[in-house]
């Protein structure tokens, strides 16, 4: 049997309590936060989640900014650098698509 990989596996350690850690553990909860939204909508039409991450990268831009450029934010972190946010919009597509596709194959595991 095969072991399955953390969507964490091989993430680069960060200083704890660093903005850089702060930043990359909320990326990784919207990437969280997004695949569970997805699945619920599926489970709502009665359809299951197989296949690849049905996300985009649009998707996670909008889902990022939401999340990183309000006035809350804004109080956490202080502004935030376009690179800062182009890092961020990518981690919660990894983190999404990752996750994701590590439910798909626990779920295709079960049904076999």
């Amino acid at each position: 049997m095969q072991r399955l990989k953390s969507p964490d596996e091989g993430a680069p350690r960060l200083a704890p309590g660093s903005r850089a850690a702060r930043l990359a553990a909320d990326s990784i909860a919207v990437g969280d936060a997004w695949v569970d939204n997805v699945r619920l909508d599926l489970a709502a039409d009665e359809r299951e989640a197989t296949g690849g991450w049905p996300g985009t990268m649009r998707e996670a831009r909008a889902r990022t900014y939401a999340r990183f450029t309000n006035l809350d934010a804004l109080e956490r972190y202080g502004s935030l650098s376009r690179n800062e946010l182009d890092d961020a919009v990518r981690a919660v597509y990894e983190r999404a698509r990752a996750r994701w596709l590590a439910c798909a194959r626990a779920d295709d595991d079960e049904s076999r």
